[in-house]
């Protein structure tokens, strides 16, 4: 809870301490606000898909003790370390998979974004908006549960073996989840199941969000999507402390081959315990918990 608080304070601290820099060289420029929007998006989502996915190569590199120990399946291989080549063949679909993602179909559909908003920013740049701590929080939640709802429904969607067979398998080419596997999909899952539902909790929210907000929760966003598909479960990850959220490892069994027809939920487990598509995953982790405190 602590580290959440800091987060949002530090969050905060940046907003109201260099917005209006960037609000004056916005004014000073000319630079249409729609455009900013565009790119400044743009370029923040690629920033951080590149930070996350070395912070984790880094990572898998160093093969610590300190992370290992929370690598969720611990009697399997890092897929690097059980068949090389194979590896590197996977890797190098990935790198181009996700760079065309990144690169094409994300500037595409925020540039849709804007064409359903008319080229007018969908959020209020006004200094006297900038956010709160609590507005923060409250943002990131609604946008959280909103967001998820909306990829828990494609999720499914993409399940029906149609689907499947011609768009949702090449996200799950992973058995093993590690960080790069988060955005490594099928433009058509990509734009419709990751980038679709995230954008509808800003439009609903309009101009009580401010853009530097949207900023925040995108960085958030990422790293936490990048981070429930690394293949560890961090017990210092932050937005795991909400109710009923889906935790890297709730994420994991999905992959792994757990419970392939369940856990399709992704930052909550709402709709799939309204479904009641993750029982067995509870029925195995319950029973997983008390082998634990037998031992």
């Amino acid at each position: 809870m602590f580290f959440a608080y800091f987060i949002i304070s530090f969050a905060e601290y940046l907003g109201h301490t260099y917005w209006p820099s960037v609000l004056l060289w916005i004014e000073e420029n000319e630079v249409e606000r729609w455009k900013f929007s565009y790119f400044a998006s743009w370029g923040i989502y690629i920033g951080v898909i590149v930070f996350a996915n070395l912070g984790f190569a880094f990572i898998y590199w160093l093969n610590h003790p300190f992370f290992e120990q929370y690598k969720i399946l611990k009697t399997e291989k890092w897929p690097w370390k059980e068949n090389t080549i194979e590896w590197k063949q996977l890797l190098i679909k990935s790198i181009a998979l996700v760079g065309v993602n990144a690169l094409v179909i994300f500037p595409c559909m925020l540039y849709l974004l804007q064409v359903v908003s008319g080229f007018n920013t969908t959020q209020t740049f006004a200094i006297e908006d900038l956010p709160s701590k609590i507005t923060i929080l409250w943002q990131y939640i609604f946008a959280s549960y909103v967001d998820d709802i909306g990829f828990t429904l494609s999720h499914r969607l993409l399940h029906i073996p149609f689907f499947y067979k011609h768009v949702h398998k090449v996200h799950h080419s992973y058995t093993q989840a590690v960080s790069i596997s988060a955005t490594y999909a099928h433009p058509v899952e990509y734009a419709l199941g990751n980038m679709l539902p995230a954008g509808i909790p800003t439009l609903l929210m309009g101009k009580r969000q401010h853009f530097f907000t949207f900023c925040v929760i995108t960085i958030v966003r990422v790293i936490g999507t990048s981070t429930g598909h690394s293949g560890y479960d961090f017990p210092w990850v932050f937005w795991d402390v909400l109710p009923m959220r889906g935790t890297a490892k709730y994420h994991d069994y999905h992959h792994s081959g757990g419970d392939f027809s369940g856990n399709y939920s992704g930052a909550s487990t709402i709709i799939d315990t309204v479904w009641g598509t993750n029982k067995k995953y509870y029925r195995e982790y319950k029973k997983e918990m008390m082998d634990k405190k037998n031992d």
